[in-house]
């Protein structure tokens, strides 16, 4: 990958495409307000904050927050 741009972005398009084959249109929340991030969305931060080395949650928070 050239950058952590393009990282995110590929792995975003992967997840984001498994994850309606997975569910095959189904939501996983039923209820409550809409979140400001897709579980696609989530999932790919995770993905790539542990491929980078960050390994917890609050590293994860302060690094997405930071850039």
């Amino acid at each position: 990958m050239e950058n952590l741009s393009e990282t995110f972005i590929v792995v975003y398009l992967f997840v984001s495409e498994e994850l309606e084959k997975l569910l095959d249109g189904e939501r996983i929340r039923k209820g409550g307000p809409l979140p400001k991030l897709t579980d696609a969305e989530c999932i790919t931060i995770f993905i790539v904050s542990e491929a980078i080395g960050i390994d917890t949650n609050i590293g994860t928070w302060h690094y997405i927050n930071e850039h």
